[in-house]
């Protein structure tokens, strides 16, 4: 059913790029600010929320290229994190205000442009996050079994790009997994991966998702990093997730967690949640595998891949690693290449090193950070300037890079929310915008 919904989502997305089209008319919202929010996700709706917590004479309009709204919210989150969903009916709340109204499939670029989109707004928001995947630059991520985490969440999630991408047989033709990357999205597919199925078929896991896992074969998933424990991503929450896996035991290598007691990550470790997430990992370490023959989640320390091989087929086989140590300050510690080598075996790998953003025609973006140059929410004209660009404004992953969780978005739109009420009482005369409608 949830494949089928995906597939009716993606063509409706195609009919509504054929059939609708954008109709300007007078605006009968005369005497209003009007403000465009692009993309429907944490970013965009807390940047909604919050400029009509202190302006009611204000109209927004939330579009996105998705026929549904709040972005990585629902195509994001791990299915049995409900918690974490349930900001959904915070943003839904939003969409209740009479003064917001959301059109979903239209795609800026595509159905309009963003200097249409100037021309009847007050003031132009981009929140559309992080669509793509940062490379690991190394030969081999283009064979078959190479993916991106992000791919696999948004299958699992049901997202209408990702229903039909394959994953389908490689689950069952994979018995060795690794995982590059260790943030809270590299813990998450970790465990979705291994997780009973039991549990799962009472999350909201799309239902070809399941499907896929109940004949999935993968019996070992191995989570590596090229810095020590005490430098890992991953919060103390997720960490905590995976030694309750039913049937999988959970293992970490006292030797690695020994390695890294340097007198630098020691200094770092002082940190209170950053010591509570190294004294689990070190009980995880001590515990005895009580599993012996079945599932295993390794998560491994100091170790950078330097090549994916494949076997005669294209598909890959092993990931061949560096076994690295550690150099530096507190808190600047890099990864240092020991000459050594270690090879894993893998027929499945998902990096995990970073969502990446994309720019947009006719809005500077910085290709270094891949984000959108800004100054207290401002678009600037590059980086560096003191430029502004009049009206447009940016919030979220596309303004800061991708970090941090939902809630992190919270004081990053209260930030750009405030820079358009103080640049929305500056204009004189607003009342002449025509209001733009999207209509068959």
């Amino acid at each position: 059913l949830s494949q089928f919904l995906g597939s009716c989502a993606l063509l409706m997305r195609r009919w509504s790029a054929a059939f609708l089209t954008p109709r300007r008319c007078l605006s009968s919202l005369s005497g209003s600010y009007r403000v465009c929010i692009v993309g429907s996700g944490p970013s965009g709706f807390y940047t909604a929320k919050y400029l009509l917590k202190e302006n009611e004479d204000l109209h927004i309009d939330i579009i996105d290229r998705l026929p549904t709204p709040y972005g990585l919210v629902r195509s994001g989150v791990a299915p049995d994190h409900q918690n974490t969903k349930s900001v959904m009916s915070d943003f839904s709340n939003t969409l209740d205000n009479p003064k917001v109204r959301f059109h979903g499939n239209v795609e800026v670029g595509t159905d309009i442009s963003v200097s249409e989109l100037r021309t009847h707004y007050d003031a132009l928001v981009l929140a559309y996050g992080a669509e793509g995947d940062r490379a690991l630059g190394i030969p081999g991520e283009d064979l078959i079994g190479v993916r991106s985490a992000r791919e696999l969440v948004n299958w699992y999630n049901g997202h209408p790009d990702y229903v039909s991408v394959g994953f389908e047989d490689l689950l069952q033709t994979t018995s060795e997994t690794v995982v590059i990357g260790q943030g809270n999205v590299a813990i998450d597919v970790s465990r979705v991966l291994l997780t009973s199925l039991d549990i799962l078929r009472n999350s909201d896991i799309c239902d070809h998702a399941l499907t896929a896992l109940e004949k999935s074969t993968i019996q070992k998933v191995s989570v590596i990093g090229r810095r020590g424990p005490i430098q890992a991503s991953f919060t103390i929450k997720e960490l905590r997730e995976l030694t309750s896996l039913v049937g999988t035991h959970c293992s970490i290598s006292k030797e690695e967690i020994e390695k890294g007691k340097n007198h630098a990550s020691l200094q770092e470790a002082k940190a209170r949640p950053t010591k509570r997430k190294f004294d689990l990992m070190e009980k995880i370490a001590n515990k005895p595998n009580s599993n012996a023959g079945g599932r295993e989640l390794i998560i491994r320390f100091f170790l950078e891949p330097l090549e994916i091989v494949g076997d005669s087929n294209g598909r890959a086989k092993e990931v061949i690693c560096a076994i690295t140590s550690l150099s530096g300050e507190p808190g600047l510690q890099r990864a240092c290449d020991t000459g050594e080598r270690i090879s894993l075996p893998a027929q499945l790998v998902l990096t995990s090193v970073g969502y990446k953003s994309k720019g947009m025609e006719g809005i500077p973006f910085d290709d270094k950070r891949n984000v959108i140059p800004s100054l207290h929410g401002r678009v600037i004209k590059g980086v560096g300037s003191l430029d502004i660009v009049p009206g447009v404004y940016v919030s979220g992953w596309l303004k800061r890079g991708p970090s941090g969780i939902i809630g992190t978005n919270i004081p990053d739109a209260k930030e750009t929310a405030k820079s358009i009420r103080e640049d929305l009482s500056e204009i004189k005369d607003h009342s002449q915008r025509s209001e733009l409608r999207f209509e068959t």
